[in-house]
C-alpha cells in the first residue's frame, strides 16, 4: 500500500475530503521524521517504534568484483513492531 492508497483509504472510512486527509498524513510523516533526525525517534502506542541507530563502519563486498570495500559509518532507521501488531498480524495471516 502506497501513501495515495492510504490518503484514499482514510478518507473512505472518515469521510474527510482527500486534500484534508493528504495534509494530514503529511503532516504526521513530517513530524515523525523530524523525530527521528532529532535522536528521539517516534512511539506509536499498538504499532511499534520508529528511531534511528547508529551503524558502525564495516567491509562489505561488491557482489560483481568479490572487491572488499569499507562501508561508512551511518545513522539507519530501526522499526520495531509493538506486541499489539504482531498479534494483529499473526492473527489475520494466511497459511
Amino acid at each position: 500500500m502506497n501513501k495515495d492508497q492510504i490518503v484514499r483509504a482514510v478518507a473512505k472510512s472518515s469521510g474527510f475530503p482527500i486534500y484534508q486527509v493528504e495534509k494530514i498524513v503529511e503532516e504526521f510523516l513530517f513530524q515523525v521524521s523530524a523525530a527521528i533526525v532529532e535522536g528521539g525517534g517516534a512511539r506509536l502506542h499498538g504499532f511499534g517504534k520508529i528511531e534511528s541507530v547508529f551503524a558502525p563502519p564495516r567491509t562489505g563486498r561488491n557482489v560483481k568484483t568479490g572487491e572488499k570495500i569499507n562501508i561508512p559509518a551511518r545513522r539507519r532507521v530501526k522499526f520495531t513492531p509493538s506486541e499489539n501488531l504482531k498479534m494483529f498480524i499473526n492473527a489475520h495471516a494466511e497459511g
